[in-house]
């Protein structure tokens, strides 16, 4: 039963009136007569008893409606004059949804949107002043989703749409090819007249069917204009010309496609260029995960997320690659091989890793040799023989300079 919990915990009816009207008046006058002074919660719960205890009698159930219905717009008014509009847009719904006839509660509910509009309007040309395009384009939208097809709304996402495209390097191409007949401005003319027409006439069956045709025609020079941008893929600036031509014909199914399509593809744009810039930081788990997020989200740069994957084997591979040269020119050939080896785990080729780690590996093992024969020499001539021969290809192998300096200092 509507409004239940308010018949439960509402004050006795004994409260709604002096106790001496009471007496001669009927329950039915007693709810009026709540309703009529604004006692609407003891109203609601009365009538919500007498409907439950009377299933089957239609004026009491029209009476609960009623009181339900006051109940609902009263707490909805409260809640707008607060600017709480989205819990007042509810309550309006609500009471709407009780009573689908009642006047009243359809006029709340499109007061209510207007001024939500027109505060997400107010919000968009202040962001639009000052040059926050992005986010006047958001909130243009917000204003059109309470009123679709607002004049005001309309023309300012149409300039905040082509600026932030021009910004975007559209340039000659995006006003001489993809705007070529809106370069006659007819239809906007059109647009605004009957839009101006339509606060005079707001009923008139030609200005709404006039109307309806010129946004349909808008609509369909944007959705054109959004696949030639699309097909280049700019895909964050055919989403806006989808979007406006949503805005301008709510029913068109091209509109809404392409906006939904050329939304997941900017998105997934922006995750590959996040995920360029994780790779260049060498944060390769972090570029990965944005990748996959990305694939899932494309169908067109599916390509490129592929591209991207290979890159990130490639960086890695190079990193190594260079740490394992940095240990070489550093002579430290151990470390150096086992990098190398690493590496050609990973991948059975990279530049010249194989050749590399064997000439290497040839070096560890001869520089061991060469320094046996050292410590097994008989004279100082054959120990320096073999540590001038170690020094050549190894001059930091263990204390190879150090023995050369005090063998090279003896008469």
């Amino acid at each position: 039963m509507i409004l239940r919990t308010i018949a439960r915990g509402a004050l006795p009816l004994a409260l709604l009136l002096p106790a001496c009207a009471a007496a001669h008046k009927s329950d039915a006058d007693l709810i009026r007569e709540g309703v009529h002074h604004a006692r609407y919660e003891q109203a609601v719960r009365r009538a919500a008893e007498l409907s439950e205890s009377h299933p089957g009698d239609a004026e009491l159930a029209r009476l609960h409606r009623e009181a339900s219905v006051a109940w609902l717009l009263e707490e909805g008014r409260q809640k707008t004059f607060q600017d709480q509009d989205l819990e007042a847009l509810e309550l309006f719904r609500r009471a709407h949804e009780t009573d689908p006839e009642s006047v009243e509660a359809a006029s709340w509910i499109d007061k209510t949107l207007r001024k939500m509009s027109r505060t997400w309007l107010e919000r968009a040309l202040e962001l639009h002043a000052s040059s926050k395009l992005e986010q006047a384009v958001e909130a243009y939208g917000k204003a059109l989703e309470y009123v679709p097809g607002d004049p005001s709304a309309l023309n300012g996402l149409g300039e905040a749409t082509i600026q932030i495209n021009y910004r975007a390097g559209m340039g000659k191409e995006y006003f001489d090819e993809g705007l070529r007949a809106l370069s006659r401005y007819w239809l906007e003319q059109a647009h605004s007249r009957f839009a101006y027409s339509g606060k005079y006439q707001p009923q008139d069956p030609k200005t709404v069917q006039r109307r309806s045709q010129v946004d349909t025609l808008l609509a369909q020079q944007r959705v054109t204009v959004a696949k030639g941008i699309e097909a280049k893929g700019r895909f964050g600036a055919a989403k806006n010309e989808y979007r406006l031509a949503a805005a301008l014909d709510p029913a068109s199914e091209e509109a809404r496609t392409g906006l939904e399509r050329c939304r997941s593809e900017a998105k997934a744009g922006e995750l590959l260029a996040q995920a360029r810039m994780e790779i260049v930081r060498g944060r390769f788990d972090k570029a990965k995960s944005l990748i996959e997020e990305g694939e899932a989200l494309t169908v067109r740069q599916k390509e490129m997320f592929e591209g991207l994957r290979a890159q990130i084997e490639q960086v890695k591979f190079e990193r190594r690659y260079e740490e394992a040269l940095s240990l070489e020119r550093d002579f430290q050939y151990e470390k150096a091989v086992e990098e190398y080896g690493e590496l050609l785990k990973e991948t059975e080729y990279f530049k010249d890793a194989l050749a590399r780690k064997g000439t290497l590996e040839e070096y560890i093992q001869l520089a061991g040799e060469l320094y046996e024969k050292v410590q097994a020499a008989g004279s100082d001539e054959e120990k320096l023989d073999s540590l001038r021969k170690i020094r050549v290809f190894w001059p930091e192998y263990k204390d190879v300079g150090e023995q050369l300096r005090r063998l090279e200092k003896q008469p």
